[in-house]
């Protein structure tokens, strides 16, 4: 059942709804990348397999997991699929992989964000259409942002609202928040630490131009070059939920208690979701977990 459009919260990526806290969840699970590579990595091997043995039939049945229908959807023919994830290069193909083997599989609450963000991309995907978004705020909004204890949760709420305003109904979203690659570091060499946002939000081609007007209401809309705020792109691939993720190293426990110039500046999340794609998400995971051979 949809959560109701006059009031449907989104979650952070612990699962907590953006806004509120939960006391029985421990901030210290161990989540390790690794072990998320290394099953991502089978995921896609096992998903490109069925792929190759669907193209030399005419009905396999047996062939009926989410994450593969979301992929031959997109693909159908094996080409397209070997040029799948070819326009950003991803996070589970940069880790290295390790002798070490990982015989459990992480229970949904255990996994990193990048894994995450990876089967959020999915559960859009089983919704129909998908653009890519990239939100650039305006300085005032994002003064204000920075102001809160949880930027992207209080971003979260604007985007939310404007989205429906805009197009008349609940829109499924997810969406990082990061700063311009040049903050921290070489801000003294006249960068900006520029919040933005990337993401990917389940709508139709009739109604993105809506969408896009939303999101720039929400990010407070330029006076001056209005079409460079907003970007959307349809049919976004995995690399594309891998591109979100770059800096996620940079939300790093360590980094903020010595204090460097790496990490971000903000505090709170940095990837929020609403329920229902979480659900989504967990349930494509598990069927996943279940799936492939231990």
């Amino acid at each position: 059942m949809e959560c109701p459009s006059d009031n449907c919260p989104s979650t952070d990526a612990s699962g907590q709804v953006s806004g509120e806290s939960d006391k029985t969840i421990k901030p210290s699970r161990f989540k390790s990348l690794y072990r998320d590579a290394a099953f991502v990595r089978a995921v896609e091997r096992d998903n490109e397999s069925r792929s190759t043995a669907v193209d030399g039939e005419t009905s396999v049945k047996s062939v009926s997991r989410a994450s593969l229908s979301s992929l031959r959807a997109s693909a159908p023919s094996e080409e397209s699929l070997k040029q799948e994830r070819r326009s950003h290069s991803t996070w589970w193909e940069n880790v290295p992989e390790t002798l070490r083997c990982h015989r459990r599989r992480a229970e949904w609450r255990d996994t990193t964000d990048q894994l995450r963000a990876y089967y959020y991309h999915l559960a859009l995907r089983e919704q129909g259409a998908v653009y890519t978004f990239t939100l650039n705020l305006r300085p005032d909004i994002e003064k204000l942002a920075r102001k809160q204890p949880n930027p992207l949760s209080w971003l979260n709420h604007r985007i939310t609202r404007e989205l429906k305003a805009g197009l008349g109904r609940h829109v499924e979203w997810f969406a990082v928040v990061e700063e311009a690659s040049g903050a921290g570091l070489f801000a003294g060499a006249g960068f900006l630490d520029r919040l933005h946002l990337h993401g990917e939000m389940a709508v139709s081609d009739n109604e993105v131009e809506r969408a896009r007007a939303g999101l720039r209401r929400a990010g407070g809309e330029w006076e001056e070059a209005r079409q460079h705020q907003t970007k959307a792109v349809p049919d976004p691939d995995t690399g594309w939920s891998s591109y979100c993720v770059k800096d996620f190293w940079r939300k790093s426990a360590l980094l903020r208690k010595f204090g460097s110039h790496f990490a971000f500046s903000f505090g709170g999340h940095v990837l929020t979701v609403s329920v229902r794609m979480r659900k989504l998400a967990q349930k494509l995971y598990e069927r996943d977990c279940e799936s492939l051979p231990a």
